[in-house]
């Protein structure tokens, strides 16, 4: 038998097995019904028949007339007073037929009190198996799914919030806790109060509580930051809720006593793969390596592509930690997924053609790089090493090896760099498009916005700064960026796997830059604070590297439609004409060489101008480090 055919069976069995019982509960309350009617002495012209085939039939008819009404279309687990009312519906258009069934000497003619009764009967049996299967299913998925939490403030806004929560199933109230004396074993919505606010560790502990929203609007800030303090020791995550006027108001929704999702912060609608079997038919019976398998792009990659059933999957990266622990993940994911661990230095050009020489990976997304712009302003030779370097060492061996196709994973930084980070990035970009030139590999890249979300961005930092009660802080007001959610970006580098003829640049269409200040306010507005009043913004001034703004495109850059309406290909054909892979080689050298970090990125920087071509009275990297040197 084929899975299809099993799946087929197995959905049937699941919408219609409600039918079979829905016709034995007929056969159970007619001969009920009349033996209500009578007083348990049924007369013999009754139960003769209706112990015989009459019962069969009616049961025939209650289970033909419930699919006629599509009583087994319905989902039950989330039924309503609607589809209550069609149950009644469908009952009473059974016991129509029954009647006319008799009337037509097919049936024993039944007395009207009995016909009542039976449909009371009928009526009552099959809803109150419904509901209370229903109610057993939401149940379960409570208790698997809700996050259980505490309530510190047993008063109006936590009786309001007890009745908000009523509606959601990611959460579950289990305890009160109010400093109030006279409250104390009282409940609300259900729900006990089970001590002061300074047994709060306590009844956490007891009633392994996974949330503490403090709900104590009116409280002396003074006795807030105490039971803060008190709650913080637990271990669980701490909410607390403004003002009750603003609970009122609806200011204050239950959305914002949740973590606060990323695609949230966007301010537009996510992008989202269209054609998913695109992806999956280059991907699918491939050796496939991953860079920076670790890091978040890298390992959502890694998640993602375990769904599209690749022959192998390699996971290369230099920290053994994040590697361990997406291995870990993807053996519960994908058990059956065939799947190499590699530790390793991309810098290391022994180890990378080993890799490719033993493996011989097919498609190749490059994820390992230096990122944080601070950092690389700080330690330019690491960035030339690793994000140039590194880039090169991989992709020549892709090259050498044969591999079908190389996504290097970019960024808008690259674009008119200020920061060392994004000039790294752009020379790895011009490296393999020059490659792309002379290669039957198709060598693309992608370039990302900031990821939302991200190991090191600036969500989970502001998070981080808002749960310590601020200030938060910004370098300019002024300041935007564009943004990416992680799924976003890794939809972007699979699809870009698939579109590609070889030498193009991705971007996605992110919408308008967004403020970073208005991204802070929002953010703190969800967890449940005002800006500036209960969370300080503070401007510390632009970093070094920093820009006000971002761009995703050179100007000689010629953008181009896909088959995705929210992905553009960007084509420059300058570089591979200039051969500058000699010239990083040398730079790469002079990193090496050089203890001064300026002497290092000012060299990066003159070779980014060249490779973006201004003009410079001495072109030749070589004269200059010799002039250096002397």
């Amino acid at each position: 038998m084929s899975a299809s055919t099993k799946e087929k069976i197995k959905r049937a069995l699941h919408h219609y097995w409600p039918l079979a019982l829905d016709m034995l509960i007929a056969m159970a309350t007619l001969p009920l019904a009349l033996a209500v009617r009578f007083d348990s002495a049924v007369p013999k012209e009754y139960w003769v028949p209706y112990w015989g085939y009459g019962l069969m039939i009616v049961a025939l008819i209650r289970g033909f007339v419930n699919y006629f009404f599509k009583i087994y279309k319905q989902l039950w687990e989330y039924a309503g007073r609607k589809e209550y009312f069609l149950l009644c519906k469908a009952s009473a258009a059974g016991s129509m037929l029954i009647i006319s069934f008799a009337y037509m000497d097919l049936l024993p003619t039944l007395p009207r009190a009995v016909i009542l009764l039976d449909w009371f009967f009928y009526t009552s049996f099959v809803g109150l198996y419904r509901f209370f299967l229903a109610s057993e299913r939401r149940s379960k998925e409570v208790n698997k799914k809700s996050k259980r939490v505490l309530i510190a403030g047993a008063g109006a806004a936590g009786a309001m919030l007890i009745r908000e929560f009523a509606a959601h199933t990611e959460f579950k109230v289990v305890a009160f806790c109010d400093d109030d004396p006279l409250k104390f074993r009282q409940r609300i919505g259900g729900v006990r109060v089970e001590g002061t606010c300074d047994e709060i560790p306590r009844i956490a502990a007891q009633f392994q509580a996974e949330q503490i929203i403090i709900a104590m609007p009116t409280a002396e800030k003074a006795r807030i930051r105490e039971i803060v303090a008190l709650a913080k020791k637990t271990g669980c995550g701490v909410k607390t809720v403004p003002a009750i006027f603003e609970i009122a108001d609806g200011k204050v929704t239950i959305g914002q006593l949740r973590d606060v999702r990323p695609e949230e912060l966007l301010g537009r609608s996510a992008v989202k793969l269209q054609d998913p079997q695109l992806v999956r038919s280059y991907i699918e019976d491939k050796v496939v390596l991953v860079t920076g398998a670790g890091g978040s792009i890298g390992s959502e990659l890694c998640r993602q592509i375990a769904k599209l059933r690749p022959k192998e999957l390699l996971l290369l990266g230099r920290g053994e930690n994040s590697i361990y622990e997406i291995e870990n993940e993807l053996l519960e994911l994908a058990p059956e997924l065939k799947m190499r661990t590699i530790i390793a230095d991309i810098r290391e050009e022994r180890k990378i053609e080993w890799l490719f020489e033993n493996y011989r990976p097919q498609i190749v997304y490059h994820a390992a790089a230096h990122k944080h712009v601070p950092l690389m302003e700080r330690n330019p030779d690491e960035a030339i090493t690793n994000n140039v370097m590194g880039t090169m060492n991989v992709a020549k061996a892709a090259e050498r090896f044969g591999t079908e196709r190389f996504i290097l994973i970019s960024t808008d930084k690259a674009v008119k760099s200020t920061s060392v980070m994004g000039a790294s990035k752009r020379l790895a970009e011009v490296a393999i498009q020059e490659l792309a030139q002379i290669s039957a590999t198709k060598f693309m890249a992608v370039r990302f916005g900031n990821v939302l979300g991200s190991r090191g961005s600036v969500v989970p930092k502001f998070r981080s700064q808002i749960e310590k009660g601020g200030p938060v802080t910004i370098t300019d007001s002024r300041m935007t960026r564009y943004f990416m959610t992680i799924p976003e970006a890794v939809m972007l580098v699979l699809h870009a796997g698939a579109l590609g003829a070889g030498g193009e640049i991705f971007i996605l269409d992110m919408g308008e830059p967004v403020r970073i200040e208005e991204l802070a306010c929002q953010l703190i507005r969800a967890m449940g604070y005002e800006p500036n009043r209960e969370i300080e913004i503070a401007y510390t001034g632009i970093r070094p590297g920093e820009k006000l703004y971002e761009e995703l495109s050179f100007d000689a850059e010629t953008m181009g439609k896909t088959s995705h309406p929210q992905v553009w290909s960007l084509l420059n054909g300058k570089p591979g004409e200039q051969h500058f892979s000699a010239r990083f080689e040398k730079i790469a050298d002079f990193a090496k060489e050089k203890g001064s970090c300026e002497l290092v990125r000012e060299k990066l920087f003159e070779l980014v101008e060249i490779v973006d071509g201004e003009s410079f009275e001495d072109p030749d990297l070589e004269a200059q480090i010799a002039a250096t040197n002397t």
